[in-house]
């Protein structure tokens, strides 16, 4: 497990994200593209826990796939991790791997400046595979991750795989929040509009 170093190997992955997100926009906009009808929300944190790896795995392994791409969209891979230390914050992760080769690998130092590594650096991060049916978008800043879908049928596996625990609706997700930290004013309005931006389109 290794950042992405290879233009080529990455202009793929870019690629690949060009296909699910509009990253001309921004949250609390809906950026999947309209192919994604259904989404769910979830604390941002836990995709670097154990118990998300480990049930992300058992999904990929149900629809196929052997590997997930991890993608920093914000800070840039290109305009800023490139630019600062000749690689991009992107990288495959096998399923081969285990939870410990996760979590070292995001905590990497990418060149003599450990705050940069992507478990503390990554505002703006994207998770997906070659199975074009499912994406997962976190924000940081915004404290959830939004996991999107084309269909049921692979929402409901990923729901499945992970046991039904802590994967909820985003406007459950914003209301949690909004308890938790007494959201009013410009900050309640955005998280209003997430919540309405990511109901399922019917």
């Amino acid at each position: 497990m290794q950042f992405i170093s290879d233009k080529e190997d990455f202009l793929i992955e870019k690629g690949h994200i060009n296909k699910i997100f509009d990253l001309n926009s921004d949250l609390p906009k809906n950026i999947f593209n309209s192919r994604f009808k259904y989404f769910n929300g979830f604390e941002f944190d836990i995709i670097y826990g154990e118990k998300y790896f480990n049930n992300l795995k058992s999904f990929l392994n149900q629809i196929g796939d052997t590997c997930f791409s991890f993608y920093t969209i914000l800070p840039s891979a290109e305009n800023y991790f490139l630019k600062h230390f000749h690689k991009y914050s992107v990288a495959r992760i096998d399923n081969k791997n285990n939870y410990d080769d996760y979590i070292d690998f995001l905590e990497t130092d990418p060149g003599n400046s450990p705050a940069d590594a992507l478990v503390h650096n990554g505002e703006t991060i994207a998770m997906y595979s070659s199975n074009d049916h499912w994406a997962m978008l976190g924000s940081r800043d915004c404290e959830i991750g939004i996991v999107g879908f084309t269909d049921k049928k692979i929402q409901s596996t990923f729901i499945d795989a992970f046991g039904g625990v802590y994967i909820t609706d985003v406007k459950t997700r914003a209301n949690d929040l909004g308890k938790m930290l007494h959201f009013k004013g410009t900050i309640l309005e955005f998280y209003d509009n997430l919540s309405s931006n990511y109901k399922d389109r019917l």
